[in-house]
């Protein structure tokens, strides 16, 4: 279940964070393999595992198969390639929708 929403949530990704395991791709050494051979199915992983260390659904985590990945797989190969990612930070949406959202519960916005 854990790893079929990881691939609802794929395409949320930040793009640096695409950008960033494609370079892991490309330097990694010929004798390390990632999981399901993606480094980004790999960083993945080992996030949702440092969130779940302490539940049984971590142990399930370490004994995954690149079969059980496929649909995560699927969903990774179809976000593309992001060509001009955002990268001024006080022009992300997000950011402006939080310091919007700061401001008006501050006791001047109110």
């Amino acid at each position: 279940v854990a790893i079929e929403l990881l691939g609802g949530v794929v395409d949320c990704l930040p793009p640096g964070l695409v950008s960033c395991c494609d370079q892991l791709t490309d330097a990694l050494p010929a004798d390390s393999t990632p999981l399901a051979h993606s480094v980004l199915v790999q960083v993945l992983v080992t996030a949702l595992y440092s969130q779940l260390i302490d539940s049984p659904l971590a142990e399930q985590l370490c004994d995954l198969h690149d079969d059980q990945l496929s649909d995560l797989l699927t969903a990774i190969k179809d976000l593309g390639c992001v060509d001009n990612p955002e990268m001024d930070l006080e022009a992300s949406s997000h950011v402006c929708e939080v310091q919007v959202s700061e401001l008006l519960m501050s006791a001047a916005g109110r």
